[in-house]
């Protein structure tokens, strides 16, 4: 009676294992670019697109004399193009031909964001 306890609890805990690692999801980064620049920016409102002006003030208030890297939308979207500018390019919407979105620029000066940019821009989908 005991051995078949054991090899029942051993075989319930097999399946257990098994389903909830087939029903886990998967582990992605799930938050977006745009909702990221919006957190960054001291805004609470997933999938909204702010405005650039109000993302631009936004940045400026809560990053202005943090370090200029590493960058909170991650090199996906951002190249250094001099020691003191970082610039990123985040996709709003995408099509096979070319992708929209905003061109968000860090400029710093001793290593630290003096002043942030953001425009809207258009560019060819890669």
């Amino acid at each position: 009676m005991g051995k078949i306890a054991i090899g029942t609890t051993g075989a319930i805990a097999v399946i257990t294992g098994v389903a909830l690692l087939g029903f886990s999801p998967a582990g992605c980064s799930c938050i977006t670019p745009v909702n990221l620049l919006s957190f960054a920016a001291g805004y609470s409102a997933p999938g909204t697109l702010l405005s650039p002006p109000a993302l631009e003030a936004g940045l400026n208030k809560t990053l202005h004399g943090r370090p200029l890297a590493p960058h909170v939308l991650g090199d996906d979207h951002c190249r250094q193009t001099t020691p003191e500018r970082v610039v990123c390019r985040i996709p709003v919407h995408t099509s096979p031909l070319l992708a929209r979105g905003l061109d968000v620029t860090y400029q710093a000066s001793g290593g630290r964001i003096t002043h942030v940019s953001v425009e809207r821009a258009v560019w060819l989908s890669d």
